[in-house]
């Protein structure tokens, strides 16, 4: 009984002095992103099979792509289906 009073006296200050995670830390501890890293992604070139392109973009910049390209894609196949 007395060795767990010390153990717990021992690891107290220690638990006590530890220091709080960075802000980076603990961002990506939650699982964000940082929008203005860098994210070099390799794509082949359309009409080819050696050419690969290595395209580099913000992770922002990328979401905003995506989001486009989608956009993209829906709205040409919503105008395929009014044509018919």
């Amino acid at each position: 009984m007395k060795q767990l009073v010390v153990l717990a006296l021992l690891l107290t200050p220690s638990a006590a002095l530890a220091q709080a995670p960075s802000e980076a830390a603990a961002s990506s501890a939650r699982g964000e992103l940082d929008p203005e890293q860098i994210v070099c992604r390799r794509q082949r070139e359309i009409g080819t099979r050696i050419v690969i392109r290595r395209d580099c973009m913000t992770r922002a910049q990328w979401d905003e792509h995506q989001r486009l390209t989608r956009q993209n894609v829906d709205r040409a196949q919503l105008t395929r289906i009014i044509v018919r």
